[in-house]
């Protein structure tokens, strides 16, 4: 549930010294971080990786995880206030990628910011640089030919079994650390990251799924922070259904302003003054779920991606085409997941008959152990670690299923949370950390949180749940469309600059519209 979703990239070297270790508290005490602005083309770029326990239960045990770290050195040595951690949720996004040359353009720090902080970027466990989790590819394919909304009793074993297949490889391939993806293990790597660089406040940015980590530092580790953003929020008290209603509530509704901005603007791939672009997108949906569209550029299956593309295909993919509503100059890889680009995919799919573009993910054998590219596999490994499966029967899913069909009439329900959460009906383990009302103990830190009213993956009810939680908080409204507005570097950009940089918090109740 973020920007970079669609951003890959290649390995490249990292600091490889084995930390210093405090037999005290059996972590790291000291980070060895090592050049690697050379190898990222990132002047400045230092890199290292730490051993942490897999279970921070047991944290002198032998079994531990490799995290993988980034920091860019606040450039003002002077000025210097502290470190800045940040997280760009996914889960499972690349984070470190965004302190790499340009970054996507998902976190375009200010240059002050960029003076003033040691910006800490952290792969979180289990994926991009840090020790990843690893599936096997055929049982993840084979999961994913399965029908996601089963009619009968006998689809429905078939993809529960297929689903506990794919928990099983997980399992096989990469040990304890599948149960330990949390974003409460999360928070507490980077409380030993802190303690490891000198043990002063810190500053902690969080983006969409991003937040569930800062939640949970902000549970475990108030005293230890200076300022803290939640941004584009997640809120974690709901069960699974009521996620699955709210976040359909927002893609719908984030559409809906699509097709408003389609058909009264003529620059709208899909604009027709006799044809509204609802009912082409209704119409498309519906003829790909009868007869799947070509993929022809998925016809190579070195490309990674599915041939055909069905309705659930085009609305689960579909919907990181509402991330922001126009390109950003100077943030070319976010280009693809704005109206006008989705606009264009859709034309190519209803006229062209190509849906390359909505395509699925399809692994290329031999692939088991690649944790670098965000999607679902590694989603619904979170989400198993962080909800109850409430849906074990098939009359549970229909019944699930008619409802957001009858709440949400052009997606169905159908997003990519629901992916997610379906791929792992069949799990057997128990979450490590299980839905519940968090409980924030007063602090002095006041959170800073920041959500559109549209927003396609963090609807506007979860930021407000959750502002009704932590009680010294200030929720900013973005009156306009979105997944986050960090990226936007307008009104929003300059009230959390203002606030990272020098506390000035703003006042309740303020909306903003850039």
């Amino acid at each position: 549930m973020h920007c970079t979703i669609l951003i890959a990239s290649a390995f490249v070297a990292l600091g490889t010294a084995v930390p210093t270790t405090s037999s005290k508290s059996c972590t790291p005490s000291k980070i060895h971080w090592k050049n690697c602005a050379a190898e990222n083309d990132t002047p400045g770029l230092q890199c290292a990786n730490i051993s942490l326990p897999i279970d921070w239960s047991t944290p002198c045990s032998s079994d531990t995880v490799r995290v993988a770290l980034a920091m860019s050195p606040a450039r003002t040595k002077s000025q210097r206030i502290d470190s800045l951690f940040f997280n760009t949720g996914g889960p499972g996004g690349l984070v470190i990628t965004e302190l790499v040359g340009n970054g996507s353009g998902l976190v375009p720090f200010s240059e002050e910011i960029r003076d003033r902080f040691d910006i800490v970027a952290m792969d979180p466990r289990g994926f991009g640089r840090s020790q990843g989790i690893a599936r096997n590819s055929s049982a993840y394919n084979d999961l994913n030919d399965k029908n996601f909304f089963p009619e009968n009793q006998e689809e429905f074993d078939t993809l529960y079994e297929a689903s506990s297949a794919f928990e099983k490889s997980c399992q096989d391939l990469t040990g304890p650390l599948l149960e330990f993806v949390d974003s409460r293990s999360v928070a507490r790597d980077f409380e030993a990251v802190r303690v490891a660089l000198g043990g002063e406040k810190v500053n902690f940015f969080a983006i969409s799924y991003g937040t569930m980590i800062g939640q949970a530092y902000l549970e475990l580790f108030p005293e230890n922070l200076r300022t803290m953003v939640l941004h584009g929020d997640v809120e974690h008290s709901q069960r699974q259904q009521y996620a699955l209603s709210t976040i359909s509530k927002g893609y719908e509704a984030t559409l809906n302003q699509f097709f408003e901005w389609c058909d009264t603007n003529s620059t709208c791939a899909i604009h027709n003054k006799t044809l509204k672009s609802a009912h082409l997108f209704d119409d498309l949906i519906v003829a790909a779920d009868a007869k799947p569209i070509p993929a022809p550029g998925c016809a190579d299956a070195a490309n990674a991606c599915a041939p055909t593309v069905s309705g659930f295909d085009s609305l689960s993919v579909g919907q990181e085409g509402l991330l922001i509503k126009y390109p950003i100059p100077g943030s070319p890889l976010l280009d693809s997941v704005s109206f006008p680009a989705l606009a264009k995919r859709l034309h190519k799919a209803y006229y062209g008959k190509d849906a390359t573009e909505f395509s699925r993910i399809v692994l290329p054998p031999g692939s088991d152990n690649i944790s670098s590219v965000s999607s679902v596999y590694v989603e619904a490994a979170v989400l198993a670690a962080e909800w109850n499966t409430t849906i074990s029967t098939l009359k549970e899913l229909r019944y699930i299923n008619r409802g957001l069909a009858s709440a949400f009439p052009h997606t169905g329900g159908k997003s990519e949370i629901y992916n997610a959460m379906v791929s792992g009906i069949g799990w057997s383990s128990p979450p490590t950390f299980p839905e519940r009302v968090p409980v924030f103990a007063n602090t002095s830190t006041p959170v800073f949180m920041m959500n559109a009213y549209y927003d396609p993956e963090a609807p506007y009810d979860w930021a407000m749940a959750l502002q009704g939680e932590i009680s010294k908080s200030v929720l900013v409204s973005r009156d306009g469309v979105g997944h986050t507005s960090y990226c936007l570097k307008g009104e929003s950009w300059e009230l959390m600059n203002e606030y990272l940089l020098d506390l000035k918090f703003p006042a309740p109740n303020t909306v903003v519209s850039s």
